[in-house]
């Protein structure tokens, strides 16, 4: 697709803060209203923020333990399909499997939610502002709804889409 070449960031890690190591590691997004000067994917597409992980599987690996994965993710042993994409989402999403045997790479592919939703409201009801959390269709995922902003933060640019 049309998603950025990674270095295998250290986890754990967002598709943010991975980007930002790389290409910009004098920002800091804590810092003032800094995060509104990063693209949202919102903006930018999903591709955008879709992070890639490779590490060599140590040898006589059997299981793979993802502890903690947001959102979408796509695992791949030696450039073969292990789980696809559709079997895999959620906030904080934990799964175990069995890897297969002699494998020596492998890749992890994570996507930001389907549904990213824009911290800014494009409609009314009522004539009435939409509120915290954005338009709400984040909500549409297994995921917070705070994440599209919320009286105490920002909008994350990438949704949080990352490894815990």
């Amino acid at each position: 697709g049309n998603s950025i070449f990674w270095k295998s960031p250290s986890l754990p890690t967002t598709a943010l803060l991975a980007l930002l190591v790389l290409n910009s590691p004098e920002i800091d997004i804590y810092n003032r209203s800094n995060i509104l000067h990063v693209p949202d994917v919102n903006q930018t597409g999903r591709a955008y923020y879709t992070l890639t992980w490779e590490h060599d599987l140590p040898a006589h690996s059997k299981i793979l333990e993802l502890r903690s994965i947001n959102y979408r993710a796509t695992v791949g042993v030696d450039n073969k399909l292990l789980i696809a994409i559709d079997e895999f989402g959620g906030m904080f999403a934990r799964r175990r499997y069995q890897l297969p045997p002699g494998g020596k790479r492998l890749a992890i592919r994570i996507e930001p939610p389907d549904h990213v939703g824009s911290a800014e409201c494009l409609t009314t009801i009522n004539d009435e502002p939409c509120g915290q959390g954005g338009d709400h269709e984040l909500a549409k995922d297994v995921t917070a709804q705070f994440f599209l902003g919320w009286d105490w933060q920002q909008a994350i640019p990438d949704r949080s889409t990352g490894f815990f």
